[in-house]
């Protein structure tokens, strides 16, 4: 035999939710109109008042982050179908990537041009960075049209001097070009 007492049966119903130990009270007034509403929504969905409103809370919290969940994947929709819009206005992806590496490339002579022109106005209001940004931007364009066709068609004519040429802005200077296959009359190559 055991020397332990035997414990003392609780007295009163069962607990609803066994396990999660006596819930908090909280108590909240409202308006009669209001009160009404909940007693009546509590008797059609036969839960007590309590039972009503904790239900009512706890949708509020997830409708809250269902609105934000919604929220994001518009955001994400919005800014996916302005990407197509651009895409198609430009004529395609590969258009509208050029059209920000040329925007890359206009920026990136603007700021030489303030460097070039210390002290000076912003670029659009001096003549001369203007016209440095002109005439470097211009030199570009070939380049940036280039690199279009080569993505365009890999296996497009291999004499896209300009590539090259044009090319220094974005790689270390070199003593000569590549050999880029025998369509390039400049090319070095073996044979010569």
């Amino acid at each position: 035999m055991t020397d332990e007492a035997p414990s003392p049966k609780k007295g009163g119903r069962p607990a609803k939710y066994p396990g999660e130990g006596k819930r908090p009270t909280v108590t909240f007034r409202c308006r009669n109109a209001l009160q009404d509403k909940l007693q009546a929504s509590a008797k059609d969905s036969e839960r007590s008042l309590s039972e009503e409103i904790e239900r009512r809370l706890e949708q509020s919290f997830d409708a809250r982050e269902t609105v934000e969940t919604i929220t994001r994947e518009l955001a994400v929709s919005s800014v996916d179908r302005v990407f197509e819009s651009l895409y198609r206005d430009a004529g395609g992806g590969e258009n509208f990537f050029t059209g920000i590496q040329f925007a890359r490339t206009l920026a990136h002579t603007q700021q030489e041009a303030d460097g070039i022109f210390a002290g000076e106005d912003e670029w659009f209001r001096n003549s001369h960075k203007l016209r440095y940004v002109k005439e470097e931007a211009a030199k570009q364009i070939p380049f940036l049209i280039d690199m279009l066709v080569k993505r365009l068609d890999p296996d497009a004519p291999k004499a896209l001097s300009s590539l090259w040429e044009l090319g220094a802005v974005f790689r270390e200077p070199q003593s000569q070009p590549p050999s880029l296959g025998k369509e390039n009359p400049g090319s070095i190559s073996d044979d010569d």
